[in-house]
């Protein structure tokens, strides 16, 4: 039991490293998508974060967005995703 302590908290971190890469491009990939459909309004917005904080305000809009479509996909629990793969074949 105790040999089994390093690689469970290996497969955590790695876990959480690779959520926040995802989230980060994800939410990248949600502004591109909102600067083609909400064009130059969307572009032009006024940045209100400090300069220092190296983010601006419509990567904080585009995070919270696709946070809001991808969480309750996080929630499903894999027995109820099999049902697509299912479907497909």
């Amino acid at each position: 039991m105790r040999g089994s302590f390093w690689p469970v908290m290996n497969r955590i971190m790695t876990a959480i490293v690779w959520l926040g890469i995802q989230i980060y491009w994800g939410g990248q990939a949600v502004r591109v998508i909102l600067g083609a459909i909400i064009g130059k309004p969307l572009i032009e917005l006024k940045n209100t974060i400090p300069e220092s904080s190296s983010i601006e305000t419509v990567s904080v809009i585009s995070f919270v967005i696709y946070l809001a479509i991808f969480w309750p996909i996080l929630l499903l629990p894999p027995e109820k995703m099999q049902l697509p793969f299912r479907v497909r074949t």
